[in-house]
């Protein structure tokens, strides 16, 4: 359940502070090798639009006010000692905005590309570079085209630490460096807590996706021997 402050500062100053839309989902191991540490998953999710939602702002909100579908492949990877590569391919599918602004909001399908290079410092404590390419998602407003399909570069670097064997706290900072018909962040700053009935194993890291809160897409997840069972964070965006 994400939640968090979403500003915008030209063409108009506005701002949203409220809950996003809520995600629910599931994952398939294909892959889960600890001995050699590689691993391949399927996941798929879906978003309900339950989030904070002001229809005269538009885009501009927490909430989409549609249901979102997403699904995504992931491998993971161990390179070299304490170094490990994760890539992570993702499609969303979305329903019809019917109250964006009065008018019916559709948009085309967004496909996502995101790397992640980790390094693990202990057993508790690792950090990650990650780089997020999105792309499609072309937008109609009343059956008129509104925009091409969109071009999204996101660079983030991510600190993890668990502060207990079941108690994970994430902090992930960056920005959009490149942007094609869309909105461009000039700062992102998550915050993100994970709490899991069991301890989650030591190879297990969870990195929240940029459009996991932005767009609306899954979180591309590493695989874990254990999922957190309750998980919860923040969202600043500038």
């Amino acid at each position: 359940m994400p939640f968090g402050s979403v500003r915008m500062r030209a063409p108009a100053n506005l701002h949203s502070n409220g809950i996003g839309d809520p995600f629910i989902g599931s994952a398939i191991w294909f892959i889960n090798d600890p001995d050699h540490q590689r691993y391949l998953s399927a996941a798929q999710f879906v978003s309900a639009p339950l989030g904070t939602y002001h229809a005269d702002q538009g885009s501009l909100n927490l909430g989409t006010h549609r249901w979102t579908a997403v699904t995504h492949l992931n491998y993971s990877q161990n390179i070299t000692g304490p170094v490990f590569l994760d890539l992570t391919g993702e499609v969303a599918f979305y329903s019809t905005n019917s109250d964006f602004a009065g008018a019916d909001y559709k948009q085309r399908p967004t496909f996502s590309l995101q790397s992640h290079l980790r390094y693990e410092l202990n057993d508790r404590t690792r950090i990650a570079i990650t780089h997020h390419y999105t792309g499609g998602g072309r937008t109609e407003l009343n059956g008129v085209t509104q925009s091409a399909s969109m071009s999204t570069d996101t660079c983030l670097l991510t600190v993890a630490h668990f502060l207990t064997p079941s108690l994970q706290l994430e902090i992930q900072g960056g920005q959009d460096v490149h942007v094609r018909n869309g909105p461009k962040n000039k700062l992102r700053l998550n915050l993100r807590f994970s709490k899991s009935a069991l301890a989650i194993d030591d190879r297990a890291l969870d990195h929240c996706g940029t459009a996991c809160a932005r767009r609306g897409t899954g979180a591309a997840t590493v695989p874990a021997v254990r999922w957190p069972k309750h998980s919860w964070f923040v969202e600043l965006v500038y």
